[in-house]
């Protein structure tokens, strides 16, 4: 499920509209099939008929599958999230 998001971002000043997505998992049967392919597709699709400039999802640093197959989608880090168990 995506939600427009603002969060009181701004770039240059300028409010940013961002849709942020949940989790997404594909089958590993179904893998490589183009499915996550079309799945981010209609996520970027609605982000931009809601007004979002922006597409926003967190993915684990071990997880380099999915790192790779974000940035061939053109996705780049923002951020890093830093955590500690206590």
């Amino acid at each position: 499920m995506c939600t427009p998001l603002s969060e009181g971002n701004t770039f240059a000043g300028v409010p940013v509209l961002f849709c942020r997505a949940g989790t997404v998992v594909v089958e590993p049967s179904i893998r490589r099939s183009g499915v996550g392919r079309d799945l981010m597709s209609v996520v970027e699709t609605w982000a931009k008929s809601e007004g979002c400039s922006e597409v926003r999802l967190n993915v684990y640093s071990f997880s380099e599958a999915a790192l790779s197959f974000y940035g061939k989608l053109g996705y780049a880090a923002l951020s890093d999230t830093l955590s500690k168990r206590v």
